[in-house]
């Protein structure tokens, strides 16, 4: 965690089943060809939400939600960083992977082999701590199943539940002393399953101007080559043992 001492947490895009009039279906269908309502959430390292946001269309763009809710209210803070994935891009504030190297937890695991690259290692590390905001998905879901039917309420009332059970989480989270309880592993199975099948969200490629990464890109580059630096020493004082 010392690498990433600037981290707040984590943000990404999860997909809710609502309840949409046949004709307004359209702009609600996903890439999967399912109807649903894109909620954009950031969460800190120990599942807590700090920012939730529902009612996008299901066909709507995360980096495209991301922009609108940096244009409003979502909370950046001087000098901390969102982890994300490399659909979102690289830019001040948000800190995403390398691209066109393996990253996903699962791609590791098939892999067998210690990381060859900073790169590699650096994509470890961050998906390792991401993976924080596919748990609480994963346990909200698993909590509250209303999320994981069409709410048969009108859509704002939809998006008003979906931050309400948000919230409640949170709030079970205070009150359990940082105690997990029996939904965080059920839904560690169900991600597990998930992965096994070989779902996963496919990154989007989006590109922002240089000079909006050029700030972030040597900070991942600086974190990368600490990494590195240490990992490269940790394998000689291994092999001395």
């Amino acid at each position: 965690m010392s690498y990433f001492k600037n981290v707040r947490g984590a943000i990404d895009g999860t997909h809710i089943l609502p309840h949409i009039p046949s004709a307004q279906q359209t702009p609600y269908r996903n890439r999967k060809g399912t109807i649903s309502q894109n909620v954009l959430a950031g969460c800190s390292l120990d599942m807590y939400f700090f920012y939730v946001c529902p009612g996008w269309e299901g066909a709507a763009n995360d980096a495209r939600v991301l922009e609108n809710a940096e244009a409003h209210d979502f909370p950046h803070m001087e000098g901390r960083m969102w982890l994300a994935n490399a659909g979102y891009g690289l830019k001040p504030g948000i800190l995403t992977p390398y691209r066109t190297v393996r990253y996903h937890l699962r791609e590791q695991a098939l892999a067998r082999q210690r990381p060859q690259t900073k790169e590699e290692l650096f994509n470890l590390h961050h998906a390792q701590l991401r993976n924080v905001i596919e748990r609480i998905f994963g346990v909200v879901k698993e909590r509250f199943r209303i999320l994981s039917t069409p709410m048969e309420f009108d859509f704002k009332t939809q998006t008003h539940i979906v931050l309400v059970l948000c919230a409640l989480h949170n709030f079970i989270c205070h009150r359990a002393n940082g105690e997990e309880d029996d939904f965080y592993r059920k839904a560690d199975i169900v991600r597990e399953q998930e992965l096994s099948s070989g779902i996963e969200e496919k990154q989007e490629d989006q590109r922002l101007a240089p000079r909006d990464q050029k700030q972030t890109s040597n900070l991942r580059e600086s974190i990368a080559n600490e990494m590195w630096i240490d990992y490269q020493q940790f394998l000689v004082d291994s092999n001395r043992a």
